[in-house]
Parts: C-alpha cells; structure tokens; sequence
C-alpha cells in the first residue's frame, strides 16, 4: 500500500495531495494522534448499533477477525492519524493471526495491515514515501536485495480516493498481497520484503510512535 501518505492542507477533498510536499515533512511531522484500542483487547469500546465482529474508528469500519486464505487474524489495533489536530489523514488498523501476540509481528506469521483514506493521493506519493519510510528502517545491504521487488511494487500502486482503503497481507509461503479496495494488484514475495513495509508503521523509526503504539495495542 506504499503506505504512507503525502499529508497537506487543501479546501477539496477530493483534490490529490501534491507530490512535492518533502518526505522529511511527510515522515517527521507532529501528527496528533487520536487512537483506539480495538478488538482483542478486554474493555475495548464498541459503537452503539454495530454488530459485535465490527468496530468503528471516526467512520471506518473495522472487522475484528477476518479470514483470509484458510487463515483467521484478528485486530490489535488501529488509529487515526491527524495532522495538524484539524485535518483526518487515515485510519490504519493491524491484524494478526489468531493467538499471535504482538511482539510476534516480525515472525513468519499472517499479519496484515489496512488503511482508509480521507483525502486522494497520487501513486507518485505512495512511492516516494514508501521509498523513505523502508531507508528510514532498513539496512542499505537489505534495500539492495530488495531492490527489485520495491521497483515493482512501485510500478503496482494506483491513485486512491477518499474511502478508498489499501491493504498489505503476508501469508507465509506465499508472499505479501496488495488489495486496493479488496482487488488484488499485486503479490511479492519474501518475509523480508513483508517486514520492510510492516516497518514503515512499526519498526525502529516509524513513521509515527504514537501510531506504532495504537497499533501494536499498547496505548
């Protein structure tokens, strides 16, 4: 899902986020962070009227366990991110598999991670901040062996819009799945590879600490 997102001010939401906005403002910026404990924790709070396998962040719907190639995962949690406390920029939510603790989460196991947009971005935006966020975390010797897959990842993402929603699952064995809007438009291969985008949001230098708590459920 490239994953990350060019973040600017603009009076249309359904206007693409300009490209040229620098990656070091788009990684490094104050983010408010508003964020829910959900799903598999005790006490997590439910939206009054949803069903109980559902949950609701500012409007997103979340499922708390899905299923996906004979595998069940589960919520840990999710946020939503704010900049500049006035503007939503998205929700992003963190699933694992069944009985998978969080501290697992770089392990060989299914995990995924899903994310609802509030404004359009370009697919030039994907790529440039995915690009940044995996040197943010990643050795220069692991990026090289990477190189190929990330060129076609970036050659994968599309334009998104308002309520579209990018997902990026791993299934050991298999490789990772990118869906746009539950379509599959790619699928790499490598836990490596998986581990160097799940580290954009939870690795060593996310993009966010308070974002890489709500979603490993310790906020």
């Amino acid at each position: 899902m490239g994953v990350c997102m060019n973040v600017a001010q603009t009076g249309r939401k359904d206007r693409v986020w300009s490209t040229g906005i620098s990656m070091k403002l788009i990684l490094k910026v104050s983010l408010a962070m508003i964020s829910v404990v959900l799903a598999t924790h005790p006490g997590a709070s439910r939206v009054s009227g949803m069903p109980p396998q559902q949950l609701e962040v500012e409007g997103v719907v979340f499922e708390t366990s899905i299923a996906r190639k004979g595998v069940y995962l589960d919520l840990v949690g999710a946020g939503l991110l704010r900049y500049r406390v006035v503007f939503k920029a998205y929700v992003a939510s963190l699933y694992l598999e069944r009985g998978a603790p969080a501290s697992r989460v770089f392990m060989d196991i299914p995990k995924r991670i899903e994310i609802e947009y509030f404004h359009a971005i370009s697919a030039q935006g994907f790529i440039k901040a995915t690009r940044a966020g995996i040197e943010a975390n990643v050795s220069p010797s692991v990026r090289e062996r990477l190189s190929s897959r990330i060129d076609a990842l970036d050659r994968t993402y599309r334009d998104v819009q308002p309520s579209d929603r990018y997902a990026f699952t791993y299934f050991p064995g298999h490789g990772s799945e990118l869906t746009l809007n539950n379509e599959v438009i790619g699928v790499f291969e490598g836990l490596d590879f998986a581990n160097a985008i799940f580290s954009i949001w939870i690795g060593a230098n996310p993009l966010d600490r308070g974002l890489k708590r709500s979603l490993l459920g310790e906020t």
